[in-house]
């Protein structure tokens, strides 16, 4: 499963999700500026994840 970009952006302001995805995942430039600029914390691993 996944989530798209204006998925994301709905998302992203109510606090509640994060961001994971490997440092090495391909585009992924979009998804970590709208994390960042909504606080939502973001882990490239499963254990940081967790």
């Amino acid at each position: 499963m996944f989530t798209t970009n204006v998925e994301f952006g709905r998302f992203s302001q109510r606090g509640n999700v994060f961001l994971g995805y490997p440092k090495a995942a391909p585009k992924m430039g979009y998804l970590h500026h709208l994390a960042r600029l909504d606080g939502v914390p973001v882990f490239h691993t499963l254990e940081e994840s967790l």
